[in-house]
């Protein structure tokens, strides 16, 4: 099954890393993707990139730590008359023992990973359900086992499988599918502060590619109205 050609979707985090993957593979004749993300001249970059490809896109530069300015990009964004799908890919992560964890710190983690998804869901959710649309929740493997100094980044992720799978019981009767995309180490840019924190050498060829998670969530997308995905799990082929 192929999605509507004119098939719109959301991406945050869509200057790098998955949600720049994810952009370019949504990118074709007739899709419309809306863009978000810090980075101005990258989210640039990616844009017309997916342009070229035939997508027509709407970059939106959004601090995700703003709860004002998402508020305000949703009240935007439901202006737009159709909206198939969310995708959140952003995220942020911080690196210290529990014992060194600070309040703001962790009210920082969970506004990113936790607090600005639920925001534009929930702002999004009448759209969503007008069209019967999809959810996607790019989460971690951190969610099976703890790993020390990323408790705050571990915990916003449990709170995420949580909000997904409620989301999921309230909404599948209207027709909504919820995906929860749970990644084992990426080539990312955040994989990157990763491996300079733990003072390791960086092999991105060696990681899962954003391009394999964004193929497989663009799979589980087109799937018939029949079935649904509530979780893909992906780890590097050699872990």
């Amino acid at each position: 099954m192929t999605l509507p050609a004119s098939f719109s979707a959301l991406i945050t985090g869509a200057s790098s890393g998955i949600g720049a993957a994810m952009a370019k593979e949504l990118a074709g004749p007739g899709a419309h993707l809306l863009l978000t993300a810090r980075d101005e001249q990258r989210l640039s970059s990616v844009g017309v990139e997916c342009e070229d490809r035939g997508a027509r896109v709407d970059r939106h530069i959004c601090e995700l730590l703003d709860d004002e300015a998402v508020a305000a990009y949703a009240a935007e964004l439901q202006t737009y008359p159709r909206l198939d799908a969310i995708i959140h890919a952003a995220g942020t992560i911080s690196f210290q023992p529990l014992a060194e964890l600070t309040p703001e710190v962790l009210q920082n983690v969970f506004g990113v990973n936790l607090r600005a998804p639920f925001q534009l869901t929930r702002s999004l959710l009448p759209a969503l359900t007008a069209i019967q649309g999809q959810v996607v929740f790019v989460s971690s493997s951190v969610v099976d086992r703890g790993q020390r100094n990323l408790g705050a980044y571990t915990a916003s992720k449990h709170a995420l499988r949580g909000l997904a799978d409620v989301l999921r019981a309230e909404v599948n009767d209207d027709g909504v599918r919820v995906l929860s995309v749970y990644l084992g180490r990426t080539a990312t840019p955040m994989q990157e502060r990763v491996a300079q924190t733990e003072g390791s050498k960086y092999c991105g060829d060696n990681l899962l590619q954003p391009e394999d998670v964004a193929r497989a969530i663009h799979d589980t997308l087109r799937l018939p109205r029949t079935a649904e995905v509530t979780e893909i799990r992906l780890r590097p082929m050699h872990p």
